[in-house]
């Protein structure tokens, strides 16, 4: 997913009046990450579910049920 899209999208579904449509198509890709401190406990299962929630498809499920 491109960075800023979900940002973008997010905007332009609370500004209807916006003449502007994004297009359907990402030129680069890019990803999130997060930093947590060194020995931080919650690390592992963090990154447990979120690689989950990716591979069933929840991610994409809950980023266009907020952003679409």
């Amino acid at each position: 997913m491109n960075f800023h899209r979900p940002a973008i999208l997010y905007h332009l579904k609370n500004s209807p009046e916006l003449a502007v449509q994004l297009a359907p198509f990402t030129l680069t890709e890019k990803s999130y990450g997060f930093a947590f401190r060194t020995g931080y406990p919650l690390r592992a299962p963090l990154n447990l579910c979120i690689l989950k929630l990716r591979r069933n498809g929840a991610m994409g499920a809950i980023s266009n049920d907020l952003l679409n």
